[in-house]
């Protein structure tokens, strides 16, 4: 075989009985691009949607923020607010937690 000349089916058994040909492998996950809070889209919808399962977050939550504050959710640490966004935060995102919602060991860190 010659540099650049194709590389001829695979074939197994007798001729023209099985042919396999191998095409080309595709990648097991795809790498996405590190994301700047200046592509982030701003959600314009009030924060009155009840939220009754962490899923739910997802509609008024932009997406960097979206597993910290469903992390909270789930210790049931009520949000405030959250942003990261291209109209409202020039370098970094922000949680507001309701401190009220902590337990008492939570507290005490928080006040350190």
């Amino acid at each position: 075989m010659k540099f650049g000349e194709k590389k001829p089916s695979f074939i197994i058994g007798k001729p023209n009985k099985i042919k396999i040909k191998f095409g080309e492998k595709k990648a097991p996950f795809i790498i996405k691009p590190k994301r700047k809070i200046r592509d982030v889209p701003a959600f314009h919808q009030g924060t009155s949607i009840p939220i009754r399962i962490k899923e739910d977050l997802k509609d008024i939550v932009e997406e960097p923020c979206l597993k910290a504050c469903q992390y909270l959710f789930e210790k049931n640490i009520e949000t405030i607010d959250s942003g990261c966004n291209e109209e409202n935060c020039a370098d970094c995102a922000y949680i507001i937690i309701n401190y009220d919602t902590m337990d008492t060991q939570n507290q005490l860190i928080a006040q350190k």
